[in-house]
């Protein structure tokens, strides 16, 4: 009885113990930062007129640093965030075009909160937003767990940048792609340097691309 007794206690202190850890973990979040493409610009130099305009077209990149190990209990903060987002009432308010994953500081992650990625890769296509990652090791752990679940298949359309700097600078080019198709549909002649590029005008091209 007394070996029973032993035994038990310790299976119990065990279960205790890690329903502990999953109660205390999740009390962090898995969410260091958070920043708008105006805040977050690239290195790259610009034009003065294309640096104004991606001041203002910054609004719809939006940054998500994460870090530590991402499981059950601290993928659901992050989902909500995300999912916050693209809320009908604050997407109608302030959308988005991009959104940005930072892994650089995450050191691993479950199947639960890999699954996680997936669905709101779903739900932000619906929105026409494209997920970007970063600071991913493309042969490590974290990348072939997201791997795995089809994270990056052709179907889903997820890119993966090196570092934060080269996602952001993808999204500016993308964005600056409006002033030149712009120009493009505009009477000959006309050029951005001329004004005829009003930031209105350029955030309405940006808008419907």
């Amino acid at each position: 009885m007394g070996a029973w007794d032993f035994v038990a206690g310790i299976i119990v202190g065990i279960i205790l113990a890690c329903v502990n850890f999953v109660a205390q973990t999740s009390q962090k979040s898995a969410i260091t930062a958070t920043y708008t493409g105006q805040v977050a610009l690239s290195t790259v130099r610009r034009h003065p007129l294309h640096a104004r305009f991606l001041r203002e077209a910054g609004k719809q990149t939006f940054v998500i640093k994460l870090a530590g190990f991402l499981f059950f209990g601290t993928i659901v903060s992050v989902e909500k965030r995300i999912r916050g987002l693209v809320d009908a009432e604050a997407f109608s308010e302030r959308p988005i075009r991009f959104l940005i994953l930072d892994f650089l500081y995450v050191n691993g992650l479950d199947f639960s909160a890999a699954e996680a990625f997936t669905r709101l890769n779903r739900i932000l296509k619906k929105k026409g937003v494209h997920m970007l990652v970063c600071g991913l090791d493309i042969t490590g752990e974290v990348a072939t767990s997201l791997q795995n679940v089809g994270l990056f298949g052709l179907d889903d359309a997820v890119e993966i940048f090196q570092d934060l700097n080269s996602a952001l600078e993808h999204c500016e080019n993308e964005a600056l792609k409006a002033i030149h198709d712009h120009k493009e549909t505009s009477p000959a002649g006309l050029s951005p340097s001329e004004g005829n590029l009003s930031k209105s005008v350029l955030w309405r091209c940006l808008l419907l691309k």
